[in-house]
């Protein structure tokens, strides 16, 4: 199997373990959790677990030049702990499904910020993609579950497909200078350093000594979804480059759309379904196009 063929399949991978976040934070919340206090745990456990292999393992992929923290600034906090935050947000206020295909708006937002910036040429296809993409959002905005999403949860998923978004950017510029090993480590230490300013840490002593379980869906949140996907991502990306990255990683919606229908029960009606489907398709028209 030759190298592309391999990083398409890592982004996959990385991809798929995403969608399977809402299992954990909705575990999670469900024992009292604030989204921010889950986020802790996230970043915190997944960047000591990493930093010790390493240590052992990779240790020459701690190194980094001072000049170029603005990268891990980017990813880890701009990225990674803004976009986590609101994603888990947008997981409780609505659906797992709405969660992962608001997310999946990102690719509009490079678009988007490659018009007003870089000049990119604006064609019918992006044009098309863009009503696409509204008209999916406004579909998901309908009832799934029996709950109405609410502006608060439309933000929030719109927020997280901003800062996704992000991440392939930073990720790209970092990766032209390090490894995919210290890319994912230092985004996730700055996120863990962001956390410390933004937790509440009280009741987290209170609920764990409550609930055992809580330390299972600590590690599952910080090793299965956080650690395992970043890094199989970002070493995918590596090869694959952002765009191509942006396109196959569309399986993370599908994953969460299937996991919200077997395990929580999700209803989606005719109506998120064709949303789902619409977000989709702007994705892969502009995914699609040739850098104008």
């Amino acid at each position: 199997m030759n190298r592309k063929k391999v990083a398409d399949l890592l982004v996959i991978g990385g991809a798929g373990l995403w969608g399977c976040m809402g299992l954990f934070v909705r575990g999670m919340n469900a024992m009292g959790l604030s989204t921010m206090q889950i986020m802790f745990f996230r970043t915190t456990l997944a960047v000591i677990l990493f930093g010790v292999v390493l240590f052992f393992f990779d240790r020459k992929s701690l190194r980094i030049e001072l000049r170029h923290l603005w990268y891990f600034f980017g990813s880890g906090v701009l990225s990674f702990f803004v976009f986590g935050y609101a994603y888990f947000k947008t997981i409780t206020l609505t659906s797992m499904s709405i969660a992962a295909t608001l997310l999946y708006t990102s690719p509009i937002f490079v678009m988007l910020m490659s018009i007003l910036f870089f000049r990119e040429r604006v064609t019918p296809a992006k044009l098309l993609s863009i009503v696409a993409a509204f008209v999916g959002c406004w579909l998901v905005a309908g009832k799934t579950d029996g709950t109405q999403l609410t502006a608060e949860g439309l933000l929030t998923g719109l927020l997280s497909g901003f800062c996704y978004a992000l991440y392939s950017i930073f990720g790209q510029v970092a990766l032209k200078k390090y490894s995919s090993n210290t890319v994912t480590f230092y985004t996730f230490l700055f996120a863990a350093f962001a956390c410390l300013f933004a937790v509440d840490f009280k009741g987290i002593g209170q609920i764990a000594g409550t609930s055992p379980s809580l330390w299972l869906y600590a590690i599952g949140i910080a090793v299965v979804v956080t650690l395992m996907p970043y890094w199989l991502y970002t070493t995918g990306l590596a090869d694959t480059g952002a765009s191509k990255a942006a396109v196959i990683s569309t399986v993370e919606p599908v994953v969460a759309t299937l996991l919200g229908l077997l395990v929580f029960g999700e209803e989606i009606s005719i109506r998120s379904f064709l949303g789902i489907a619409c977000v989709i398709l702007a994705i892969v028209l502009i995914q699609s196009q040739k850098k104008a």
